[in-house]
């Protein structure tokens, strides 16, 4: 026997095949009839349901199914059902077309079809589909039971009812705060906690990432110890060890010239010119070139070692002829130079004894304020000599010697200006 269902306006066609309807007893009545006008059919319709809404449960013995409280409907295999049981499998002609497993149902009878509520129609050979049970909350079940649609809760301890707000989750069916975390290593989580912690050297940033902290106190310069400077030196200053900004002297191996700071190595003495390697190097252009001398600058003034050997008044007149004299000495410093430089011999110096008054004189006129003879001298030779000159001893002290004996000599000569 073919018959329309109709579940939410979509037409089921079916045939029911060999099922037997247990009833509540032998020749018992199928159960009250309804009014199926509520439900869009009547019992005029016999063989074509109709879609409706609303609807109520029937309340008889003997309905079909587990839903009626009588005996089950029972499928040819032997399965019991609620209701009648649609197959999957369509029929290629309708679409909507199904093949039910179960027999005629009790007219009128509301029972459970799947997850939805239908209804036998009039001749109990179809029925109709009145309501689907769906509430769409996804924290509870779905489910027809004896012809009414119940929703009990789904039992997901994830699951909150009502849904939790913006800006929290549901954790074991409770909602709760949701940390703000999302891109951050740090910083406040939005629910009283925290994103997480910055090692040392590192603080959170605003955006909640952790950021190396520049370490520069009391520093003018170097690393901040996060790839960065502190600062820079404006030169000559340089960068120190300590941070800080200073312009160290470099005057290692020189004897004058700039210091590298603003400053200077030294000055060279007199008749001496600073070189660019800072060395000191004689330099007098005013001076006379002496042959056979060595010319060895001392407190301004300049020495020659001459190494012919003279009598003392040629020695005076050679060098007066050539603009110097001999040599005049006037302080311990002065001394020291010419005796570190005799080389090992004696030499004249410009010292002498004057025949008519006796008394030691230089030969440029200078007072005699200093004098730095030997021991016992001056001793003026024996009764046969007139030691009236003046050497230096090859070590360094004065001695009165002959004025016709022959020596090296020291002539001096004094720039002007």
């Amino acid at each position: 026997m073919a018959g329309v269902g109709v579940r939410n306006g979509n037409v089921y066609r079916a045939a029911w095949i060999g099922v037997l309807l247990a009833s509540c007893g032998t020749g018992s009545p199928p159960g009250p009839r309804i009014d199926f006008s509520d439900y869009g059919t009547s019992p005029d319709d016999a063989g074509e349901g109709r879609s409706g809404e609303g609807g109520a449960t029937a309340d008889c013995e003997g309905c079909p199914g587990p839903d009626g409280g009588g005996d089950s409907l029972v499928a040819p295999d032997g399965d019991a059902a609620g209701g009648p049981d649609l197959d999957a499998a369509t029929d290629p002609g309708s679409p909507d077309t199904v093949e039910p497993d179960t027999g005629p149902c009790t007219a009128g009878t509301i029972f459970c079809y799947e997850s939805s509520r239908a209804q036998c129609n009039a001749d109990g050979d179809d029925f109709v589909v009145l309501e689907e049970c769906l509430d769409d909350n996804p924290c509870t079940l779905d489910q027809c039971v004896n012809g009414m649609c119940v929703f009990p809760p789904s039992g997901d301890k994830s699951c909150c009812e009502p849904p939790c707000p913006l800006g929290q989750l549901c954790v074991n069916s409770e909602c709760i705060c949701a940390p703000k975390c999302f891109g951050k290593e740090c910083g406040d989580d939005g629910c009283g906690g925290s994103c997480g912690e910055c090692g040392e050297g590192f603080s959170c940033s605003p955006k909640g990432t952790c950021e190396c902290v520049p370490v520069c106190e009391g520093k003018q310069c170097g690393d901040d110890g996060c790839g960065g400077e502190c600062g820079y030196c404006v030169p000559p200053a340089t960068c120190q060890p300590d941070g800080q900004c200073a312009c160290i002297p470099n005057c290692a191996g020189k004897q004058c010239g700039e210091d590298g700071c603003g400053g200077s190595c030294g000055q060279c003495p007199p008749l001496h010119q600073c070189q660019p390697d800072g060395s000191c190097v004689y330099s007098c252009p005013v001076c006379p070139q002496l042959e056979g001398c060595a010319a060895i600058p001392f407190g301004g003034h300049v020495y020659y070692f001459c190494n012919p050997s003279k009598k003392w008044g040629e020695a005076r007149d050679w060098c007066s002829e050539r603009g110097t004299h001999l040599a005049t000495v006037s302080s311990w410093a002065e001394q020291g130079f010419l005796a570190a430089n005799l080389g090992g011999t004696a030499m004249w110096i410009g010292l002498h004894q004057e025949w008519y008054t006796w008394e030691w004189s230089w030969v440029n006129g200078e007072p005699v304020s200093f004098t730095a003879w030997g021991d016992g001298q001056p001793d003026d030779g024996d009764f046969w000599t007139e030691e009236d000159c003046v050497e230096l001893f090859a070590w360094g002290p004065w001695n009165d010697n002959d004025c016709g004996s022959k020596s090296r000599y020291i002539c001096e000569f004094e720039p002007k200006g």
